[in-house]
């Protein structure tokens, strides 16, 4: 972000009175408004441990539609680079899935002011976009992040979980669970393999 763009913000909210800060309490001066705005804003070493994610991968997907029954398997292929100054990873995926081609994009990034991951997910066989937030785990290798989307036979919210394991440079998995019929069941696994 640049300088002016951050300064003319924070100089609006010192207009507006800061509606964040106490009214007993002194408002933050501007130099301390620049210094949060730009650690907020400065990639760290959060956003170097999704460089192992980087490149174009094959992808094998394996989905439960019915946890008592065999996995359908689908392939694809997952293509990730940093956008924006390297301040968040877009992720593209072309494949099929149950015979039809399927194609979704989504982002993964470290927002630095609420010290978590984020990640987002749209694709071809839903109009729906899933949100997702986590943590990695000290020794770098696994991502555990909750994510929410609806739900479409019932229109709610839903929750799932995800876990990213890296297992080498080379090959990563992620695997899902979900509530159904008030059990936690896992729903889909993804390998990804290097390819570039």
């Amino acid at each position: 972000m640049h300088k002016l763009s951050i300064a003319l913000t924070l100089a609006s909210l010192l207009a507006a009175g800061c509606s964040s800060t106490s009214s007993q309490s002194a408002p933050p001066s501007m130099d301390e408004m620049m210094a949060a705005w730009q650690r907020a804003a400065t990639p760290g070493p959060e956003h170097r441990a999704l460089d192992a994610f980087v490149g174009t991968w094959n992808a094998t997907v394996s989905s439960w539609w019915d946890p008592s029954a065999p996995p359908e398997v689908s392939t694809g292929t997952m293509t990730n680079s940093w956008i924006l100054d390297g301040h968040h990873l877009e992720q593209r995926y072309s494949g099929n899935m149950g015979g039809q081609p399927f194609s979704g994009i989504g982002t993964w990034g470290f927002d630095v002011a609420a010290g978590e991951y984020h990640g987002t997910w749209q694709d071809s066989m839903s109009t729906a976009l899933m949100v997702s937030h986590g943590s990695r785990s000290k020794d770098g290798k696994t991502f555990d992040m909750v994510g929410t989307n609806t739900d479409p036979m019932t229109g709610k919210r839903a929750r799932a979980e995800e876990q990213i394991v890296i297992e080498s440079p080379n090959r990563h998995t992620m695997t899902m669970w979900e509530m159904k019929g008030g059990e936690r069941v896992k729903t889909m696994q993804i390998v990804y393999e290097r390819v570039l």
